[in-house]
């Protein structure tokens, strides 16, 4: 295992990720520069907004003493044209937004997509490590599970271990079954050694009463 390791990790090590690097680094530069243009978008959409919320539309009566005064009839009308034109103005900034909305999502999914694929890059050595301390793992529950058998051989005929063997069912229980380390399984052997343990004790007369078992069930 520890072989395994070293020598993924040199590979690792090893592994150019230049090409990645690069398209990363020219999406991360066009984002920022969309996020800019957003920003000042917005600002002048906000800007727009704070005007409009303070004007004061001129009605008929100033339009037409302004008339009087001199004005001519679209110095008169001016100020209400010139609301119209921020109107349409804020408007064709909304559509800016959710056009430069667009790429900023299209670059950071292809941001995204970039470090998946550089992952993908070491799923083979990936999956080798993976693969070993699964087969570690799974020997280390059969071992749990034969403790457990074990100790609640020990329970049964020395009337002895109860903490013990609950504390070892309990984790017998998340080992078994679908999606986890073993399968489920009926029953468990107990170790010989633990049989023969016990078994010295049947012919030491009546005062002594011990129950024997080869297997116990699976918690």
């Amino acid at each position: 295992m520890d072989s395994l390791i070293k020598n993924v990790t040199a590979k690792f090590a090893a592994t150019d990720f230049g090409e990645e690097n690069a398209r990363y680094e020219r999406a991360t530069e066009r984002l920022e520069e969309v996020e800019a243009a957003i920003d000042k978008a917005n600002a002048r959409r906000n800007e727009i907004t704070r005007r409009l919320s303070d004007f004061h539309a001129p009605n008929g009566e100033e339009i037409a003493a302004a008339l009087l005064n001199g004005k001519s009839a679209a110095e008169a009308a001016a100020d209400r044209s010139s609301a119209d034109e921020l109107r349409a103005e804020r408007e064709s900034l909304s559509s800016a937004v959710r056009v430069l909305d667009d790429e900023a999502h299209a670059l950071r999914v292809e941001m995204q997509d970039i470090r998946c694929e550089s992952l993908v890059r070491l799923r083979e050595d990936t999956q080798a490590v993976i693969d070993a301390l699964t087969t570690e793992a799974r020997a280390a529950a059969q071992r749990i599970a034969g403790i457990f058998a074990d100790l609640s051989a020990i329970q049964l005929g020395l009337q002895y271990g109860t903490r013990e063997k609950t504390a070892a069912s309990t984790a017998v229980e998340g080992l078994m079954g679908s999606l986890r380390l073993l399968p489920r399984s009926r029953r468990i052997d107990v170790r010989p050694e633990i049989v023969a343990m016990i078994a010295v004790l049947a012919d030491k007369g009546p005062a002594v009463h011990v129950k024997r078992t080869s297997s116990v069930a699976a918690p």
